[in-house]
């Protein structure tokens, strides 16, 4: 099997640009058994740090230098899911709420998947995937906060769901106060999930309680962001959306055979810049294998 991509270009506000990116590729395609990264790279005021070349990126697995064998600088649309607290703790915050749905649906592209979870005591998909922001926005207008908070449920659930998503860049945005207390799984089953699925989360955090998620943001190449008002909730979801169609996406083989359930590490250093030019490279930081290969 094989997955093409188109190599384009294309200018947005709030970057840092380091190179020429006038020109254009070709469409490539991929074996599957490629190591695929996404890789976000931002300077110290958080902005995408554009222009980079292949010869900029070092990546290692399980501590081995690899050779990058695929190299892509794409705007490519993507599939995402949006899961919303709606639990009791969110009362008088579900306005943020509906704000945040409001700026991801305006922050992203035409072509850009968006499906909807909410939870409280209970899961609920409120929307599939769907181009139709208008749509999202109508149904997130409905919700209603009461119950407990199972928000790792939420979270896994959100990452069961996206993978099926037509796009092969996925990302998983979570709006919680972030304070879990009904959960049917544990936490580190859900950090097993994320690693599994390789999926970018990014967490937006109305209280400081967000922290206790925060490292499946860390694990999965995505991030938090503390975000107590609505202005706050608006740049966050727009510095998200600009990191999703601003990655670079690198490509190795795997280095030796492949074992199923096989937990392997993945190291990504950006090198040949000045020590300013870069504040944070984030990336996922390994991926299990899932089947054998002959």
């Amino acid at each position: 099997m094989a997955l093409a991509i188109m190599v384009l270009s294309s200018d947005r506000p709030g970057e840092t640009d380091v190179g020429d990116r006038s020109q254009r590729q070709p469409i490539i395609s991929l074996d599957s058994e490629l190591v695929v990264v996404d890789v976000t790279v931002t300077d110290a005021q958080g902005r995408p740090v554009i222009g980079l070349k292949k010869e900029n990126f070092h990546v290692y697995e399980d501590h081995v230098p690899q050779e990058i064998v695929f190299f892509d600088t794409s705007d490519h649309p993507a599939s995402i899911g949006l899961v919303l607290d709606r639990s009791t703790s969110m009362m008088g915050m579900l306005d943020d709420v509906r704000a945040a749905v409001t700026a991801i649906v305006e922050a992203g592209t035409k072509e850009d998947e968006i499906f909807l979870m909410a939870f409280n005591n209970k899961v609920e998909r409120i929307s599939p995937f769907t181009t139709q922001g208008a749509s999202l926005m109508r149904s997130v207008e409905k919700l209603t906060a009461s119950g407990p908070t199972a928000l790792y449920d939420g979270i896994g659930k959100g990452l069961t769901y996206v993978i099926h998503g037509r796009y092969r860049k996925k990302a998983l945005i979570v709006v919680t106060d972030g304070m879990d207390n009904r959960s049917t799984i544990t936490y580190p089953q859900l950090q097993t999930l994320a690693r599994e699925r390789g999926v970018p989360i990014y967490i937006i955090g109305l209280s400081l309680a967000a922290a206790q998620i925060g490292d499946l943001s860390e694990i999965t190449g995505g991030k938090l962001f503390y975000a107590f008002t609505p202005p706050a909730i608006r740049q966050a979801c727009m510095r998200i959306s600009v990191e999703l169609h601003r990655q670079y996406t690198l490509a190795y083989y795997p280095p030796k055979p492949l074992r199923e359930g096989e937990w392997r590490t993945i190291q990504v250093d950006v090198v040949g810049l000045a020590p300013h030019a870069v504040q944070q490279v984030r990336f996922k930081k390994g991926y299990y294998v899932r089947r054998r290969y002959k």
